[in-house]
Formats: C-alpha cells, structure tokens, sequence
C-alpha cells in the first residue's frame, strides 16, 4: 500500500482533491460554475492535450492558482508538495499587491524566464481561459495578455511536446480571433 501512495498517480491526485477543497466557496466569473472546473481544465489540457505524463508538471497544473487565489502559503504547500512544486506554482502567481500594470510587467519577466513545464501549464491556463470566456466581456482583455506572456516566454519552449502544445494554443487563440467556436 505504501508504494501506491507513493505512485505519481497519487500526487497528482492528491494535488487534485487538495485544489478541491481550498477552492470550494470559489466560483468562476459567471457566478455559478465551481472554480475548481477551471483546476480541472488546466491539469486536463496538460496531461491529455498537451500529453505530459510528468508528476511533478501535472501537481503544479493542479495547484497553479493556490497561491493567487486562497490563503494558502508557500510554507503550507511545500510542506504537502514539496519545494519544486512550490517553486513553480509562485511562478505561476501574480504579486497582487503590485498596481495592476506593475504586477502584470513582474509577473510577463518571470514567465520570461520560467522553466518550460511552468511554460506549458501557463499555455493550458490560456487554453482554459480562452476556452471559457468566448462571447464574455472578458475575452478582449484574456487575449492580449494570452498573447503577450507567449511573446514572452515562447523563445524558451524547446522540446517537441512544448512546441506541439504552443501550436494548439496558438491554433486556438487563431480560431477565436477569426470569431469561430
């Protein structure tokens, strides 16, 4: 039993029910889906769209917006997740004490300089987003700052898997801009 619980299986899933539970008084901007589709909408990009089978990618997909979004810490996260993880998902993290315009220039240079799996969850997270606000207010703005955090850290996406998943973003943002579903 205690390799099971051990298994990237079971991080990944406990990644997954953890981002359960401290998003579940969160909905998504219509007021009425739970937030937690959107948790579920990256890690399934990541894992089945963009095929990375990497544990450590897929946990860092599921807790991408912890940080941001709830009053979990980097300490209390590290101490379930690791230091890796943790890493990565404060990449993933807007400095909201920052005035918009300064946080949105913090947070593009540090997806300039992000590793490429903090790269590919950030493109599913563009991918969710895209997906979900067609038709809504919010997609003029969603696309723009979709294209400049590509701008900015596609030079860095150098394997094939990377490059695959930066098409279908690409591909995708494409479609909706011609106003296509």
């Amino acid at each position: 039993m205690d390799a099971e619980l051990r298994s990237d299986f079971h991080q990944t899933w406990r990644a997954l029910s953890f981002a359960a539970r401290v998003h579940r008084h969160q909905t998504l901007a219509d007021g009425v889906t739970p937030y937690y589709a959107h948790v579920i909408g990256v890690t399934w990009v990541v894992r089945h769209l963009f095929e990375v089978r990497d544990p450590l990618t897929l946990t860092a997909a599921a807790l991408h917006d912890v940080l941001e979004d709830t009053p979990i810490t980097k300490e209390e996260l590290a101490a379930d997740f690791g230091e890796q993880t943790v890493a990565w998902v404060a990449n993933l993290t807007k400095a909201q004490a920052l005035p918009e315009e300064e946080r949105e220039a913090d947070y593009t240079a540090r997806l300039a300089s992000a590793p490429e799996p903090v790269c590919l969850i950030k493109l599913a997270d563009i991918y969710d987003n895209v997906s979900h606000r067609r038709g809504t207010p919010k997609l003029p703005k969603t696309l723009r700052n979709a294209h400049r955090y590509m701008d900015a850290f596609a030079p860095r996406i150098t394997s094939e898997t990377g490059k695959r998943a930066l098409e279908h973003v690409r591909r995708l943002l494409a479609e909706v801009e011609r106003g296509k579903r």
